[in-house]
Parts: structure tokens; C-alpha cells; sequence
């Protein structure tokens, strides 16, 4: 064989075709049947491959960020529900999140809804209430920049508190804001009727009333009896003495503060003394019943 080839040819022994070595896949793992493929599509598939890892990487980290972002807000969420006065309702406001708008919105409604009560009886302490909830609105407002139904809802807020503070110029241009803000919604309906209402004169006439309205102050009696002063002539005075009335023989009471109102220790207590087993006779002035009245007990003649 070695003679064989040695005595072939130059051109044929130079372009002898190399054996080649074949590979098994169905011997190897799958990482290097994977790696072989790569190595074998060049620096094209590595640079995809990259992209695609690089891709995966950034979407991680953009899950990762919304799931902790969920747990402050619903902290947020949680302390608005325990919040049971405007005050912590404001506190609640403070943490940044979607739940800021809506515990500003719910302090403005606690401080409107107290105002309005006391509006026909205590106009004086209504109206600077009416001006917090009318500045809690307009804060809701611009915190609920992402919160379209927090928005419209402030905007109203302020329209009402507008109103029921009397300011009706100032009222109706309110809601016509919230009617061109917020077209085809509940509230622009609600808005465009209500600037309608307040610029009948009925209306206005009434809200003027009412802003001019006091109610009846009612004033107590001296001593809160001062029908009972002007009392008949000889009548007793009302702080002096208990006087019994005529006819009327009532005991003496002893003062409460009197030491002799309490038995001494040297008086016998009733139930000290010795019980008596003798039966008393009968008085001699006491008459005596017979046992038999109706019977005649005079000796037969």
C-alpha cells in the first residue's frame, strides 16, 4: 500500500479529499448539539442571541419595578380605609400614588358636608369650612392627574362649595369649566344644569335671602325661671325655708350633720336588751273585752 502510494501521481496525492469525521447528535447533549449549531451559524446568531438575552434581562427588571410598586400604594390604600377624620385623610394624602387624589377628595367631602350643616344655624363657622373643602377640591384636582373620575369629582366639589358659600358668578363659571372640560359625562350634564338653575332670577333671589338670613336667637329667664319672680304679695321666697302648711303638725328632722343622730355607745341598742318570757298584765284603767260580748252573763234571778 505504501508503494502504491508513492508511485501515484503528485496531482492526485496534493487533491486527495480529507476524510471527514461525523458527529452523532443523537450521542451528545443538548447544550452541545445547541452549542454546535451556534458555532456553526456564525457571529450572526450570537449577536440576535445577545439581543434576545439583553431583552429578557430589561423585562425582569421592568416586572420587578411593578410589583413593588403595588405594595406602597396598597399601604396607602389600607391607611385611607382606616382614616376616619379629614386630618388623617390629609396625612394619607402626602404618600405619592393614585390613593393621594382620592384622600384629598374624601376630606374635602367631610369638610363640605360639616359646613353645609351648619349653614342655616351658624353661618359665620360655615363659611371658612366651605373655604377648606373649595381649597381641598382644587388639591385633589391636581393630584389626580392620572384619575379621571377623581378629577371630575373635584372639579364638581369646588363648584358646590362655591355655591353654597354664595359666590354664584364664581359657581357658574365653575361648572361651565367642568362642562367644557369633561364633555359627554355625567358631570358635564349635572354641570351644564345646575349654571342653568343659578342664573334664573328665583335663584339668585333666593341664595340673596338666604345669605341675609339669622335665625331667632332665644334668650333664657334669669335663673331660668324668671316667670316665677314676680310672685303675690306674703308669698314665701322660693330659696328661703320649707313652710309647712297650716293644719299640718310635721315632725322635726334632725340636721344631717347632728352627732346625736347616731346612737351612742353607751346607750343600749334595742337588741341588747333581754328578751322577757312574762306576759304583761293589762293596765287596770284599760277596759277589758270579754271573750263572748253578745252572750248574757248576768246571774239568772
Amino acid at each position: 500500500m505504501k508503494d502504491d502510494i508513492q508511485t501515484a501521481p503528485k496531482h492526485l496525492i496534493d487533491h486527495e479529499v480529507p476524510p471527514e469525521l461525523h458527529r452523532h447528535q443523537d450521542e451528545e447533549t443538548l447544550l452541545a448539539q445547541w452549542l454546535s449549531q451556534a458555532i456553526d451559524k456564525g457571529p450572526v446568531y450570537w449577536l440576535v442571541l445577545g439581543g434576545i438575552v439583553a431583552g429578557v434581562i430589561a423585562l425582569a427588571v421592568t416586572v420587578g419595578s411593578w410589583t413593588t410598586k403595588p405594595s406602597a400604594n396598597s399601604a396607602a390604600w389600607l391607611d385611607l380605609m382606616l382614616a376616619n377624620t379629614p386630618e388623617e385623610q390629609i396625612k394619607v394624602a402626602e404618600t405619592p400614588g393614585p390613593a393621594a387624589g382620592w384622600a384629598l377628595l374624601q376630606a374635602a367631602e367631610a369638610r363640605y358636608q360639616e359646613a353645609f350643616n351648619d349653614l342655616p344655624a351658624n353661618r359665620d363657622a360655615a363659611l371658612p369650612l366651605l373655604t377648606k373643602a373649595h381649597d381641598l377640591f382644587e388639591q385633589a384636582s391636581l393630584k389626580a392627574d392620572a384619575d379621571p373620575m377623581c378629577r371630575r369629582r373635584a372639579a364638581m366639589g369646588m363648584a358646590r362649595a362655591l355655591e353654597a358659600r354664595g359666590d354664584l358668578d364664581a359657581a357658574i363659571a365653575q361648572y361651565e369649566a367642568v362642562a367644557k372640560r369633561f364633555p359627554s359625562t355625567a358631570e358635564a350634564a349635572r354641570a351644564e344644569l345646575l349654571a342653568r338653575e343659578l342664573r334664573k332670577p328665583e335663584n339668585q333671589k333666593f341664595y340673596q335671602n338666604f345669605a341675609a338670613y339669622k335665625p331667632t336667637e332665644m334668650t333664657l329667664p334669669p335663673r331660668g325661671r324668671g316667670f316665677l319672680d314676680n310672685l303675690p304679695t306674703g308669698h314665701p321666697a322660693l330659696d328661703g325655708p320649707v313652710v309647712p302648711a297650716p293644719g299640718l303638725d310635721l315632725p322635726a328632722l334632725p340636721p344631717a350633720n347632728d352627732a346625736t343622730a347616731t346612737p351612742s355607745a353607751a346607750e343600749p341598742k334595742p337588741e341588747d336588751a333581754p328578751a322577757t318570757t312574762e306576759t304583761e298584765e293589762p293596765e287596770a284603767s284599760s277596759p277589758v273585752i270579754p271573750s263572748t260580748p253578745f252572750k248574757d252573763e248576768s246571774p239568772n234571778p
